[in-house]
């Protein structure tokens, strides 16, 4: 049994940075979710599909980490196209130039976790009949909510209310968002009548990020909310929700928080082990809970 099966397409993401060369590397919510549950040391598991061609170049890296790689295999890899600007590049225009095959029932045959968290990058990637099955393969199940609501057009990317949220959030123990995909979700403009809304539909957890703003915990009817680290110079914050078994959501975010980054990067760009000593030695600074 696996600590957390990650469910996600990998992608092949081309990076279009002004001033700089465009370049191509593995993306997608499965890989880096992957990549920071084995820098903090738990044994992970990711169900993807990527085409034959694209394996090594896209999953190689993670099966080097120790990931097992459950490559489900697909006539085309998603591709993605990126362009950022803004401060801290936080501006984001995606085109999406291919996509995988979208995933099935039979892809979670022999597969047990004791958390498993979803990460679809498009409306069309997991289908419902695949939530129903969730809990089966673990007691946790955790979603990322941007894929519930990104349709296509063309190859243009945007946002769009669930018709089936209802259906699926009643299998999701946590799930994460941003305040413009809780906005779209439960049509409230305040983020905390937005989690408030999500909450009341059956969600345990919901974590809600805003950019470099940081983030906010809802667990048990009470907020926390989490402050953004600083970015790394040279390149974009990663993000890392950790859920520590016996520990209160507001304490496990800040710790993620404290993490998060040095799991994922080290000297000069390349990924670091982040022990579990380290992350309980972490004072987290975020405000007290509140009702």
């Amino acid at each position: 049994m696996y600590d957390v099966c990650v469910i996600g397409h990998v992608t092949k993401d081309r990076i279009c940075i002004p001033g700089r060369e465009d370049h191509e590397l593995p993306g997608g919510t499965a890989y880096y979710v992957s990549r920071a549950w084995a820098a903090l040391g738990r044994s992970a598991c990711v169900v993807t599909k990527v085409a034959p061609e694209d394996d090594e170049a896209l999953l190689g890296d993670l099966r080097a980490r120790g990931i097992h790689v459950f490559n489900r295999g697909s006539r085309h890899t998603t591709v993605f196209e990126n362009r950022y600007s803004g401060e801290h590049l936080s501006e984001r225009h995606q085109r999406v130039l291919s996509l995988a095959d979208p995933f099935e029932v039979e892809d979670l045959a022999g597969i047990a976790a004791r958390a498993v968290h979803v990460g679809p990058l498009t409306r069309a990637e997991v289908p419902l009949s695949m939530y129903r099955l969730l809990p089966g393969v673990a007691p946790l199940v955790g979603l990322d909510g941007q894929g519930l609501l990104r349709v296509l057009g063309g190859s243009e990317v945007r946002l769009a209310p669930a018709d089936d949220l209802q259906a699926v959030l009643p299998y999701v123990h946590v799930l994460k968002v941003d305040d413009t995909e809780a906005e779209i979700m439960v049509g409230e403009a305040d983020p905390m009548a937005a989690s408030a809304a999500l909450a009341a539909r059956g969600v345990r957890e919901v974590l809600m990020t805003f950019a470099d703003q940081g983030s906010a915990v809802r667990a048990d009817g009470r907020v926390a909310r989490i402050p953004a680290v600083p970015p790394a110079r040279g390149g974009r914050r990663h993000r890392v929700r950790r859920h520590l078994r016996g520990r209160v959501p507001a304490r496990a975010a800040g710790r993620a928080r404290a993490g998060g980054r040095g799991a994922l990067r080290g000297r000069r760009g390349q990924p670091q082990a982040v022990t579990l000593r380290a992350l309980r030695g972490h004072r987290g600074r975020g405000r007290r809970p509140r009702r």
